[in-house]
């Protein structure tokens, strides 16, 4: 009985290990200097509305930087490396959206129009020059 314990046990905290392992801890944190408080965005392709993701009023509230502060990138994949290597250009999107043009022209529009402030078009040794971390300072 004793080895079917341990042999449970065993497996059991095989599993957990293996699943810790595939758990992504990287992330990419946004820092804002510029003047405007600002919505983060990704994506594998040169649209910001894309079949991962599905973005909409709801979950925006999740994706700003206010000024003069830094956030984490809400939408993290599971794992970078085969998010960004899936990417068009083996580079991952990193939209920058101002919150005028969300006030201007509604979220769903910016999404529909790709309009944003800026792209960064990010590979995983341009994040890890990067130290994990893009500062937007600004038009």
């Amino acid at each position: 009985m004793k080895k079917i314990l341990y042999t449970l046990l065993l497996s059991i905290m095989l599993f957990y290990g293996c699943v810790l392992d595939r758990i992504e801890r990287r992330e990419v944190k946004i820092i804002n200097k510029s003047k405007d408080t600002i919505y983060c965005l990704i994506s594998y392709t040169n649209s910001i509305d894309n079949r991962y993701v599905k973005y909409d009023n709801y979950r925006l509230d999740r994706r700003f930087v206010d000024i003069d502060s830094s956030a984490n990138v809400y939408d993290k994949p599971r794992d970078w490396d085969t998010y960004i290597s899936n990417s068009d250009d083996s580079k991952m999107r990193l939209f920058i959206i101002s919150k005028d043009s969300i006030n201007k022209y509604g979220f769903e529009e910016v999404v529909n129009k790709n309009i944003y402030t800026k792209v960064y078009k990010l590979d995983i040794e341009d994040l890890n020059k990067m130290n994990w971390t893009v500062t937007y300072e600004g038009k």
